[in-house]
């Protein structure tokens, strides 16, 4: 009789484990949309602000007619606006690139941020409730924001935003149909 002493092929369950948890196949992304979303919202800001610097200049001028601090402060402008614009448009898909979630028997789980890192966990056994919202420009993309709000005080509310409008509202019904079955209060 012969004994094989050959390693199987079956991995350690420890370390499996472990692999599924950080496993990346377990997070999920934002809706591709959201990157054109967050460009066009953060375009309408500096818009906003564009026209309020400009505005602001052109009284500064009215008053103090043209000399060399109107001429520094247009070129600081000038200099701010243009950094705000070039980030409103390339912002987006850096930070897409770092959010993640995922849902399990647990709870939420939320990563996100590029300099700042976060990683946001709300267990089932703490959220109040959750509601799905939709401003006008998301719906033009199909997205919505899901909210949870959970017991406490600091740090009540939870949100992802950046989800297609069906995720969000799945994810809503999958977090409340979970939350059913768990007797934590």
């Amino acid at each position: 009789m012969t004994i094989d002493n050959s390693t199987s092929d079956a991995a350690n369950p420890i370390d499996t484990e472990r692999e599924s948890i950080n496993s990346p196949e377990l997070f999920k992304k934002l809706a591709p949309e959201n990157i054109r979303y967050e460009q066009l919202s953060r375009a309408i800001t500096s818009t906003i602000l564009t026209a309020i610097a400009f505005v602001g200049l052109l009284i500064w001028w009215l008053t103090n007619g043209f000399d060399i601090v109107l001429l520094l402060l247009v070129a600081a402008a000038a200099t701010f606006l243009t950094y705000l614009f070039a980030m409103a448009w390339r912002w987006p898909t850096i930070s897409y690139r770092h959010t993640s979630w995922k849902l399990d028997e647990e709870g939420l789980e939320i990563h996100k941020g590029v300099f700042w890192k976060h990683q946001i966990s709300v267990p089932l056994g703490r959220v109040q409730h959750a509601d799905v919202s939709q401003g006008p420009i998301q719906r033009s993309f199909g997205l919505g924001t899901l909210v949870l709000h959970t017991a406490g005080t600091q740090n009540s509310s939870v949100v992802l935003s950046g989800l297609n409008q069906s995720t969000a509202t799945e994810l809503r019904d999958q977090i409340i149909t979970q939350k059913r079955g768990d007797y934590v209060v």
